[in-house]
């Protein structure tokens, strides 16, 4: 999944404010918890306008990490929003007229440096993730 299907699917997603800055990676991100569990997206609490999203992301990623960023929810809570929130996205997609009224256009441009993320610009993970500003909502 690129940039462009993401802001696709939270300019769906009305209510919910778009993360100012979002992360790609194309790696997987683990951890080891009864086992290795795979992380699809991550929300760093201090940073309440970023998400992070994996090699592993699916449509239900962007969203999720949004909730977590925007309502600051727990996973139970974000789990049931996200479900309903995919659903409602789901029936949209299916009306042309209704997704243009009720969406809107959100564009993010990649950047290469960044003061608020001095960390995610160092040489050792180009080519590794990569990271997006939004730039406009309309």
């Amino acid at each position: 999944m690129d940039i462009n299907e993401v802001t696709e699917i939270l300019g769906l997603c009305y209510g919910l404010k778009a993360p100012q800055h979002i992360f790609i990676t194309t790696e997987r991100v683990s951890s080891q918890h009864n086992g290795q569990v795979f992380y699809r997206g991550l929300q760093p609490k201090t940073k309440g306008d970023s998400i992070l999203l994996t090699a592993d992301m699916d449509e239900t990623s962007p969203i999720h990490e949004t909730i977590h960023a925007s309502l600051g929810f727990g996973e139970p809570g974000t789990e049931v929003l996200t479900r309903v929130i995919i659903r409602k996205n789901n029936i949209i997609k299916n009306f042309p007229r209704l997704k243009a009224l009720l969406g809107k256009k959100l564009q993010y441009k990649e950047v290469h440096e960044s003061g608020e993320y001095p960390d995610a610009h160092n040489p050792k993970f180009e080519g590794r993730v990569k990271h997006y500003i939004l730039q406009s909502v309309s």
